[in-house]
């Protein structure tokens, strides 16, 4: 008899895990009410580049959490905004990014630009692609930049941009939030991807590369170097960040051109200031070891359409 309660309490306890886990899955942030002012801020934050080719493994959570809160959002009859329609496609044996394209109804940029390929040829069956619900971006707000001039950038209304993501109308946005951009057209395409085009900003060590890196995702490459050593331009830019940012301590962003920028942060003494144009090879700061940051090194990072991407695919 005592086994039969043992067996009862245990069976208990398991539905009780299992319960408690599927509602942090949903309600990972704030309970989903089914009302005009639920808050439904999915964890853009932990995408963790699922988009990159190293990356595409449909065991990721943020997949799978997607696929749980739209599933969730649907049933509920609760109307969802453009960001929480995206939705994974499974890539089947023989299809291409070209026929998976055409059969959502998305142009290739779409596609390419919403899971940050830089080759072409490297899905295979079993990738998991994120499908945007409409032609457009995804696009990770950076230091400096905020909603309304992320609309500006783009010539579009800033409210298209709310709408799209279900962000109240005076709601400050977080850096490092993830956020559809609609009807406009990946500023760095497919043409543009097959371009190498950038130098490295240091002539020293790779200390840590881009990918997961205890637990997270580390966004950029690791140079190996002292404090002041000269950190060089990859490419002929404007500076369109020359500052101070939480994480990065002292930093510098250059827009090569639309679409493309570089980030080179940790550094001791900035050059460049914001609004300059600098060349390829230019000096532009000296490396140091500001912000979140366990000894001097320079983090470098390549960001396509405001998303980082593995840097080492686009130097020389």
């Amino acid at each position: 008899m005592k086994n039969y309660y043992l067996i009862i309490l245990v069976v208990i306890i398991i539905i009780s895990v299992t319960f408690l886990n599927y509602n942090n899955i949903i309600f990972s942030n704030d309970r989903l009410v089914k009302s005009t002012t639920y808050n439904t801020d999915l964890k853009y934050t932990e995408v963790s580049e699922v988009y990159n080719n190293n990356y595409y493994e449909n065991t990721d959570n943020f997949i799978l959490d997607l696929n749980i809160r739209n599933n969730y959002l649907k049933n509920q009859n609760i109307d969802r905004c453009l960001m929480e329609r995206i939705h994974v496609h499974v890539v089947q044996p023989g299809e291409t990014l070209w026929s998976i394209a055409h059969d959502h109804n998305v142009n290739i940029d779409t596609l390419i630009g919403a899971n940050n390929i830089d080759n072409m040829n490297r899905i295979k069956p079993g990738d998991s692609l994120l499908i945007l619900p409409v032609k457009g971006i995804l696009y990770k707000i950076g230091p400096g930049q905020n909603i309304e001039s992320i609309a500006e950038n783009f010539n579009i209304n800033s409210d298209l941009i709310k709408n799209a993501n279900n962000i109240s109308k005076n709601k400050k946005v977080e850096i490092g939030r993830l956020v559809l951009i609609p009807s406009v057209k990946p500023e760095f395409g497919y043409q543009d991807r097959l371009e190498k085009m950038l130098i490295a900003p240091a002539n020293a060590r790779i200390s840590s590369y881009y990918g997961m890196r205890w637990g997270r995702m580390h966004e950029g490459v690791d140079y190996a170097v002292n404090t002041g050593t000269s950190i060089k331009a990859a490419g002929a830019g404007r500076v369109v960040f020359s500052g101070w940012s939480n994480g990065y301590g002292n930093t510098i962003i250059i827009e090569h051109r639309k679409g493309l920028r570089t980030l080179y942060a940790h550094n001791s003494q900035l050059l460049a200031r914001t609004g300059e144009w600098v060349e390829r090879g230019e000096v532009i700061c000296y490396s140091g070891n500001t912000g979140n940051s366990t000894g001097p090194h320079l983090h470098f990072e390549v960001q396509i359409n405001s998303r980082a991407v593995n840097p080492l695919n686009y130097l020389r």
